[in-house]
């Protein structure tokens, strides 16, 4: 009785929700298309005629129309460009075969000629002038030719690879015209659409021995019988005994198109799209499912080729159609049409496509793949298709409630699986990721994005997305924000809400605020949490437990109730409901879940029942917390352990990981130790490494460290890292302490680094441009190698610094534009000095792929640089210049000695020369390591001490060059300083100006010049200077040989940061 009492009640608030809804007008297009294809020329020609309904209040005096098959036209268009960014040059290569158009298009609306002008900017978008304004209420019928050349279905979702089509979004099409006003957009691959419900009259010319799934009822009375016939021959059951099957045999033998010409009709209703998919090789399965609610039969095709995935295709195709509408008819509302087919194609576009009643599946190599493939894009029929959202402004409300029912779907039918787990095999125990579902590879992908800072709000335009979070958060976190809404409503709630919002708004346009209504009137639940902090924003849900009492039945000789009260604290910006679970024997014993509201009442306790020795809030993974090492009590507390690599961060352990370390450079030598670290996936927000390793020439610890703070989900910028980082090395060679006890000394280096660093910007954009703030403070002790006039040779100088940089890129479909200006203050006080610095720099580059194509890819960069450095102030000598050299604006960029903020690897930090140690006094011998410089600053192809006191002015170019491999370059450089007040006789000219040109290799972090001509300022500076005529006579320089420009002008750099957690930071972004 109780059940029956609770389903009417259901049923009550169903009814009443449908009874609500609001009566909002919505345009039609019923459209009649009749259309060949030339498979020879792979071209469509057709007509196409469509009457356009204007229900709207408003008088309409043009219409505009999409022509998407022009995306496809050149390297201009939205699509192109939008494909180049992710890497993919096809419309770039400017070959016929990858691009497709539209044309011979002669539009007459109500018998009138009318005039169609392109967007100026997309030619994938028309406006269509009405030759009389229509009238809310009127009808007008408008009528056109087409001719479709259809690309190479490598490239996106309307093509053909050989002679099998996949023809999609390749009609013209009037744009959705709403409350809103007019959505005209271009066709993207990252990106859906939205368009015109209406009823599709479609029929195709095309060689008879083709087979075609298409969006509609077939009304080809022959040609439903040859289908049928496919079935029966490829089906699983016996075939009819009494039928020549050979003609059908025949048919799979031959390739050849046939010359004879069949015309095929498909009609369909309520739908927004059509789409066609035709190949003389498809293998035919036909089923049916009878819907949950109505009792009603729709049938199911499946076709498929015998090229890659036969043996599960025909075994399980049928099922899993079978299954997807049985289930989502059953959540959601009954499927309303007559038909489902899944066909096997090229898609490129993803792992499948939806169109109405159709759906294309890509390669897949497992029936599992299989499975959740189909059922996801079959799944579209009701989140895009009956539901017809903005897919390209709001994507979540088809992609995200989509997976929501993919991942229902696989943990409902399949509930023990463990199929994240399956996914990394062996590893799963060492990665403390054993039990992990299909839900579960959501649930990790997000919560690692949102861990490291790289994730945005859901309610993000689907143009704005990374292609990462296009997927983890527009997909994965959607579905995992309604599975924690189910999870607190309950199933049959959660279904009853669904399904309101189905009855209310199928056929229709429904905006995030109508589905919101919906769900909050029937649930009687303010779900401000949900819409406005998970789906809005990128609030982070963090909950934890903050003690628990046990109650045992008596309690100081009186009578109590025997279970447990969990305090339960809210410690994140999301005030959701919360579950609380007791764990016994690895199972959940008792389950209780509390809405904020009688969370506050209850004043964070939630009162269990039942006594266990495990306590969990979420114990089934429902709520998407990134963190969840608070979530777990247990009578021994959570276990410490140390493992090896990396794993999953689980609730109930503490986990710390190791590494081991190997290091070199020239005065440490070899040094081996470890790398301790506590960044597990997801990473937690307080991090730490640490890397102590023992230095063979130091005799001594040396190592690095970083720990650092990840706010997370921050709304006034994209990403915020604050932390520490410190590290201590050898410096120089060792020598004896000739002043003291002659023993031998290792002098070595001490940094403490503070540092933030953020990234501007909105965190819905994430694509093509960003830019960072970064602030770093210095804290150095150094080690002198040479003795004072009064001390000992192992006195320090110390260091004191601040830096802010300021940097960004934007990248373009075939170039990348990079910036930075940087502020420097560095104070330095030692037994000499006591002297503060400060040094301006600003450089731009600018990098264009001249050759676009990515395989042939060939860039050209030009880079631009002016630096200004002085004393601010000097204690000890007031009257010194800016002559303190590890501030010095350089030449060939940074040697170790100007890296004075210790940001880059050295194999010999002080082995470049130096104006103290040079050629210039003969006093400098060449080294490998001495040539090493950090790609900055005057960034010269040529290794040299040279440098500026005061201003520096570069200007970079380099080349890769066709038909050589591209880690080869061309280089030249030319820089100007002013003249320097360097201590060289008066009579001696300056050096101001300096060219040169080479050759440069540039492989990942190496990057090494060869310099083949240089002028002869720049020659002077590797070259010596001698007296001629004894100490009082002519001085001049003594240029170096070729053989000694080559030797000593070979510059080399290694990319190689020491701040590991500005590095980690600055590679997640890039790749994320």
């Amino acid at each position: 009785m109780k059940r029956i009492i609770i389903a009417l009640g259901m049923i009550f608030l169903l009814k009443s929700a449908i009874a609500q809804t609001k009566g909002t007008w919505q345009q039609e297009v019923n459209y009649t298309i009749n259309v060949t294809l030339d498979d020879q020329s792979h071209m469509l020609r057709g007509s196409e005629e469509f009457l356009y309904t204007n229900n709207s209040p408003n008088t309409l005096e043009f219409i505009y129309i999409h022509l998407w098959p022009n995306a496809y036209k050149n390297k201009n268009t939205a699509l192109a460009r939008q494909l180049m960014m992710s890497g993919k040059d096809y419309l770039f290569r400017n070959d016929p075969e990858y691009q497709g158009f539209i044309d011979s298009l002669n539009f007459e609306v109500g018998g009138q000629s009318a005039h169609l002008t392109y967007d100026a900017k997309h030619i994938d978008i028309a406006k269509l002038t009405l030759p009389k304004p229509l009238a809310p209420g009127e009808k007008v019928v408008v009528k056109t030719p087409f001719r479709v050349k259809l690309p190479s279905g490598e490239v996106s979702r309307m093509g053909h690879i050989y002679q099998t089509y996949q023809i999609t979004q390749w009609y013209p099409k009037p744009a959705v015209y709403d409350e809103a006003g007019w959505h005209p957009m271009p066709y993207l691959n990252q990106g859906e659409f939205y368009s015109e419900y209406g009823t599709f009259d479609v029929s195709i010319t095309l060689p008879e021995n083709y087979t075609v799934g298409a969006t509609g009822d077939l009304q080809t009375e022959r040609e439903i019988k040859r289908l049928n016939l496919l079935a029966e021959y490829n089906g699983v059951s016996s075939r009819n005994p009494d039928i020549d099957w050979s003609n059908i045999e025949k048919h799979y033998e031959n390739s050849e198109s046939s010359r004879v010409m069949k015309t095929l009709r498909y009609t369909q209703s309520r739908v927004h799209d059509f789409a066609w998919f035709a190949d003389k090789s498809f293998r035919v399965l036909k089923g049916e499912v009878i819907l949950p609610q109505s009792g009603r039969k729709v049938a199911t095709w499946a076709m498929y080729t015998s090229l890659y995935s036969a043996n599960l295709w025909k075994p399980h195709a049928l099922e899993y159609l079978h299954d997807g509408i049985l289930k989502y008819s059953q959540w959601n509302g009954d499927y309303p049409y007559n038909q489902v087919t899944a066909v096997d194609g090229t898609i490129s576009a993803g792992g499948g496509m939806e169109y109405p009643n159709v759906t294309v599946i890509g390669n897949v190599s497992t029936k599992e793949e299989l499975e959740v493939v189909i059922v996801h894009e079959v799944g579209h029929n009701w989140f895009y298709g009956i539901l017809g959202s903005n897919e390209r402004d709001f994507g979540w409300m088809d992609e995200g409630l989509n997976t929501l029912n993919e991942m229902r779907f696989v943990a409902e039918k399949y509930p023990t699986n463990t199929r994240l787990s399956d996914m990394v095999k062996g590893l799963a125990d060492k990665l403390g990721m054993i039990g992990l579902s299909h839900k579960d590879e959501g649930d990790l992908m997000y919560r690692c994005m949102a861990s490291f800072g790289v994730d945005q709000p859901i309610q993000s335009l689907s143009t704005d997305f990374s292609s990462a979070n296009y997927g983890g958060v527009m997909y994965q976190k959607t579905g995992l924000v309604f599975h924690y809404l189910k999870a607190y409503l309950g199933d049959s709630m959660f279904d009853v809400c669904m399904q309101a919002y189905f009855e209310r708004w199928k056929f229709r346009h429904p905006q995030p605020e109508d589905f919101r209504a919906v769900m909050e009137e029937v649930s009687k639940q303010n779900l401000g949490w949900l819409f406005d902090d998970l789906i809005e924003s990128r609030k982070v849900a963090d909950y934890k437990i903050a003690r628990v009492k046990r109650h045992l039945g008596r309690s100081e000789n009186q009578l109590d109730r025997i279970g447990m009260d969990v305090k339960v604290k809210n410690v994140g910006p999301v005030n959701g409901p919360i579950g609380v679970q007791s764990i016994r024997n690895g199972k959940v014993w008792e389950s209780v879940w509390m809405s904020p509201a009688e969370l506050k009442k209850a004043d964070g306790v939630v009162k269990l029942s039942t006594l266990t020795d495990t306590v969990m809030i979420d114990a089934g993974r429902n709520i998407p917390e990134v963190n969840r090492n608070n979530n777990m009590w247990t009578e021994g507390g959570r276990e410490f352990k140390w493992q090896f690599g990396t794993g999953n961060d689980l609730p109930n352990e503490r986990n710390h990981y190791w590494l081991p370390a190997v290091g070199w450079n020239q005065y440490d030598r070899m040094m081996l130790g470890l790398v301790l670290h506590n960044t597990s996936l997801p990473a937690p927000k307080l991090r730490y490494s640490l890397v102590p390793m023992y230095s063979f020439g130091r005799k001594n610890l040396s190592g690095l460290g970083d720990i650092s703070y990840n706010p997370l989900g921050g709304k006034r910028y994209k990403s915020l890292r604050i932390g520490v980082s410190a590290m201590t090395f050898q410096s120089n060679s060792s020598w004896r302490d000739s002043l003291g006890d002659n023993s031998l000394m290792h002098p070595g280096f001490t940094v403490i680094k503070p540092y933030a660093i953020m990234e501007l910007g909105s965190a819905k954009r994430r694509k093509g441009f960003t830019h960072f703030l970064e602030a770093t403070g210095l804290i150095n002790w150094q080690g002198r190698h040479w003795a004072t006039f009064n001390g000992p040779e192992q006195s320090e100088i110390e260091r004191s610094g601040l830096r802010i940089n300021y940097f960004g890129t934007k990248h373009g479909p075939v170039s990348v534009f990079e910036y930075k200006a940087t502020l420097e203050s560095v104070n330095q006080l030692s037994p000499w000095t006591n002297s503060l610095t400060g040094r301006v720099q600003l450089e731009a580059k600018y990098t264009w792929n001249y050759i676009a194509e990515k395989k042939k890819a060939r860039n050209i960069e030009l880079r631009g640089y002016l630096g200004k450095v002085g004393m601010l102030s000097d204690g000890r000598n007031p009257g010194r210049g800016a002559t303190t050299e590890n501030l010095f604006l350089m030449l060939s960029g940074a040697s170790g000695q100007q890296d004075v903020f210790y940001d880059e690897y050295f194999r010999g930090r002080s082995s470049a020369p130096t104006f103290a140690n040079n050629s210039w006094g003969g006093q400098y011998g060449f080294a490998t390591n001495g040539q090493q410089r950090m790609n900055n600053m005057g960034g010269m192809g040529t290794a040299t001490f040279m440098g500026s006191n005061s201003s520096l002015m570069a200007i970079n170019f380099s080349m890769s060059l066709p038909k050589v491999p591209g880690f080869i370059r061309v280089f030249a450089d030319y820089a100007r300083q002013p003249l320097n007040s360097f201590f060289l006789p008066e009579d001696l000219p300056r050096t101001t100006h300096f060219i040169d040109a080479g050759l440069l290799i540039r492989t990942g972090f190496l990057q090494v010049s060869v310099p083949l001509f240089m002028n002869n300022d720049l020659l002077k500076t590797l070259g010596g200077i001698e007296v001629i005529g004894g100490p009082l006579g002519d001085v001049k320089y003594v240029f170096p040989t070729y053989k000694q420009q080559l030797q000593r002008g070979i510059r080399f750099s290694l990319s190689i940061p020491l701040n590991s957690g500005l590095f980690l930071r600055k590679s997640l972004l890039s790749g994320l």
